[in-house]
C-alpha cells in the first residue's frame, strides 16, 4: 500500500501538470475536491450517522483549516506546478514531515530532537540542491518562486492536518 500511495502521488504531479494546460489551478481542485467532498460526506454518514454531519460548534475552524488544507494545498501547488517541473513538487512535497517537526516546534514549543534537526538541514539541502541543479546563483532565476508556492502548498496541508487536534472528539473521517 505504501508503494501504490506512492506511486499515485507521485504521479499526481506529472498529471496535473499536463492538465494545467487547459484548466487552470482553482478549476483543477475544485473538480478534484468537489466529488470527492460529496462522496466523504456520504461515507460520513453510513459509518459514523447523521449526527456526524454536525459541526458541533467548530463550523469556524473546520472552515479555515479545511480551506487551508484543501484550497490552500492544492491550489497553491498547482499554481507552482504551472511554471516549474512535477519533480521539483515531489521533492518539496517530500520534506512534510520535517516541516512537521518545525511547525510543531514553533506552534507547541516541542524542539526536535538534534537528529532531527540535522535530517531536515540535509533534506532541505537535498531539495535546493535538485531544484538548483548545484547552480546557487540560479536561485532568483528559474522556478524559484514557482517551488516557493508549492512549498507554501505542502505547509498550507501541514497546518490543516495539525489542525485536527483543535476540533476535539472528531474522528479522521469526520475531521
Amino acid at each position: 500500500m505504501l508503494v501504490f500511495a506512492a506511486v499515485a502521488w507521485g504521479a499526481l504531479f506529472e498529471i496535473a501538470k499536463g492538465t494545467l494546460h487547459t484548466l487552470d489551478a482553482f478549476w483543477l481542485s475544485a473538480w478534484r475536491y468537489i466529488p470527492a467532498g460529496l462522496l466523504m460526506l456520504g461515507v460520513l454518514w453510513i459509518v459514523e450517522g447523521r449526527r456526524a454531519l454536525s459541526l458541533d460548534g467548530f463550523g469556524l475552524r473546520l472552515f479555515l483549516f479545511g480551506t487551508l488544507g484543501f484550497a490552500g494545498f492544492s491550489i497553491l501547488v498547482f499554481l507552482g506546478i504551472a511554471p516549474s517541473r512535477p519533480e521539483h513538487a515531489g521533492m518539496t512535497g517530500a520534506v512534510e514531515a520535517m516541516i512537521w517537526a518545525l511547525l510543531n516546534w514553533l506552534v507547541h514549543g516541542r524542539r526536535p530532537g538534534a537528529v532531527t534537526l540535522a535530517a531536515i538541514v540535509v533534506a532541505l539541502a537535498g531539495v535546493v540542491l535538485v531544484i538548483t541543479k548545484g547552480r546557487f546563483d540560479r536561485l532568483s532565476e528559474g522556478t524559484l518562486g514557482a517551488d516557493l508556492l508549492v512549498l507554501a502548498g505542502v505547509v498550507s496541508w501541514v497546518v490543516y492536518t495539525m489542525g485536527a487536534s483543535q476540533v476535539p472528539g472528531f474522528s479522521t473521517l469526520r475531521y
